[in-house]
């Protein structure tokens, strides 16, 4: 019983300091203040979405100081026709 429990907990911290922690850190996701269920959902979805564009986008870096969230956000805030054509569908990455 206890191995089961302790085996849960882990897998539960794995989660919480995945998808999670990077949510509540780059995304600001514990802050936000939206409380109509459907654009919650939406924001949530369109951060996991993010999430997942800047991983594919960090491991094309050449240089890790290069790959950091930071330096996303920066590069794509410069590229706003390219974020918008991106998701609008008329590319397929950034």
């Amino acid at each position: 019983m206890l191995l089961a429990c302790s085996s849960l907990a882990r897998q539960y911290w794995s989660i919480e300091n995945g998808l999670h922690y990077r949510l509540d850190v780059s995304a600001a996701e514990d802050r936000c203040r939206v409380r109509h269920p459907v654009a919650a959902t939406v924001l949530g979805i369109l951060r996991r979405a993010l999430q997942g564009e800047y991983r594919d986008w960090a491991r094309r870096q050449r240089r890790a100081r290069e790959s950091t969230c930071p330096a996303f956000k920066e590069k794509m805030s410069r590229r706003l026709d390219l974020v918008i054509r991106f998701v609008t569908g008329e590319i397929t990455r950034l």
